[in-house]
Order: C-alpha cells, then sequence, then structure tokens
C-alpha cells in the first residue's frame, strides 16, 4: 500500500517537472521571438526616419539651388543714367534691365534705338549691352528719324516710363532746311550755321548734336571757336570733327 502511494507520487511529480520544463521552453520561446519582432520593428523604424531626414535634405539643397538658377546678371553701357552690371530674374526682357539702369540718358541715339532695340527681347546670363549716344551714330542723308513706339514699362519701372516717353517725343527730328539755300541758277550752294545765332532746333539737326548739347551751347554762348565747343561746352572731339565743316562761328 505504501510502495503505491509512493509511485504515484513519483509519477505525479515527474509529471509536474515535465509540464514545467515545456512551460518555460514555451517561455523562452516566445519571449525570444517577441524581442525579435521587436528589435526588427525598432530597426526598420530607424531606417524610415533616416531615409526620411535624408530626403528632407535633399529637397532643402534642391530648392536652395533652383533660387540660384532663377537669378542672372547682365552689363549695360553707354546712353543710360546708371551703367553697370544688374542682378535680375531669369527670363528678364531688355525694358527690365533699361528699368534697372534708370532708362535713357538725354543724348542716346533715338534712331540706333528706333531702328535696332527690341525691348522686349529676353536676355541671358552674362548679356552686354550697348546703347550709343548721338555721337556714336552717323546720321542718315535725308536727317529723318522715323517716330518710333518704345513700349511702355510697368509700373515697377517709373524711372523708364520717363525715359521712354522722354525718347518718343525726340523721335522725330526737325528736318529744316535753313542750312541750305538755292542759288539764282538753280544750283544748291550750302550755307554754314552760325553756331551763336542759330536756334536750338538748327543745332539739334547737326550731327551728333543732340538736345542736351543744343541747349549747352545756348547757355554757353559767345562761342568763339572749335576749341571752345570742345573744351568749355564739353562737345565730344568725334562730334566736333563732324560739324566742323557745316559752322560758323
Amino acid at each position: 500500500m505504501g510502495d503505491n502511494v509512493r509511485e504515484r507520487l513519483i509519477t505525479i511529480l515527474g509529471i509536474i517537472r515535465n509540464n514545467i520544463t515545456l512551460s518555460l521552453f514555451f517561455a523562452f520561446a516566445l519571449g525570444g521571438g517577441a524581442a525579435y519582432f521587436f528589435l526588427g520593428n525598432l530597426s526598420y523604424v530607424e531606417n524610415i526616419k533616416d531615409k526620411t531626414s535624408s530626403d528632407i535634405t535633399i529637397e532643402s539643397d534642391v530648392s536652395s539651388g533652383g533660387s540660384t538658377e532663377g537669378t542672372i546678371y547682365a552689363d549695360i553701357a553707354g546712353a543710360v543714367v546708371s551703367p553697370g552690371v544688374y542682378q535680375l530674374p531669369a527670363g528678364s526682357r531688355f525694358v527690365d534691365l533699361l528699368g534697372e539702369a534708370g532708362g535713357f540718358s538725354n543724348d542716346v541715339s533715338v534712331k540706333w534705338v528706333s531702328m535696332n532695340m527690341n525691348l522686349s527681347k529676353v536676355i541671358s546670363d552674362a548679356d552686354k549691352v550697348y546703347i550709343p549716344f548721338d555721337w556714336d551714330v552717323e546720321e542718315s542723308s535725308s536727317n529723318v528719324i522715323q517716330s518710333y513706339s518704345l513700349g511702355s514699362a510697368g509700373p515697377d519701372n517709373p524711372g523708364t516710363n520717363a525715359a521712354l516717353s522722354s525718347a518718343k517725343n525726340a523721335a522725330s527730328v526737325n528736318t529744316s532746311d535753313s542750312n541750305s539755300s538755292l542759288t539764282s541758277n538753280g544750283s544748291s550752294n550750302t550755307q554754314l550755321l552760325n553756331i551763336n545765332t542759330a536756334s536750338k532746333n538748327e543745332l539739334m539737326d547737326l550731327p551728333g548734336i543732340g538736345e542736351v548739347y543744343s541747349q549747352k551751347i545756348i547757355d554757353q554762348r559767345p562761342v568763339a571757336n572749335l576749341n571752345d565747343l570742345n573744351e568749355r561746352i564739353k562737345l565730344p572731339k568725334s562730334a566736333v570733327e563732324k560739324i566742323k565743316d557745316l559752322i560758323t562761328f
């Protein structure tokens, strides 16, 4: 009787021990699987964060680079108020560059601008633009400049509006024939223009003499000679050469 009880107890204890061993095994297995799953997910999340941060950095670099690519530099010289190099948005036109330079100066060659300059043309990076003065351009034989609409600048360039309006008003040149007369036998004879008595319009008819220099001559009269024109009136030597055979004092 006692032996039977002891054997049954030993059997029960063996079953309990086996169950505990299996339970511990499954517990460790489940714990290891959970740890592997958790660590794997954590690594995946960290990778996603790193990738997102890298993408944001790349996008930021691209955005900042785009602003640089949207800027150009252009050089304008000659008959403008403020010659120089100007920074402009990409896609800007000549009229925008002209506005930055303050518009045309008073001694611009309106004839050249009328015939050659397209203010609506798009400028490129590193473009160079030269606007000729009156004395840079040879006058045509007819001495007539057709009126030409230079267009209008936008409200962002009020200086250009004034300059363009001035150029349009000056675009029709007076073609007075006071510089020539007909002799009695019908042949033509050139008459020299007296600098000290000529009107402003007559002075402006001379090659290379625009509105500014004609007014300077009138303000500084009497003028004694060609050197006086160059030194006191500050008329360029190239302009003096053009008119020396057409004038008297």
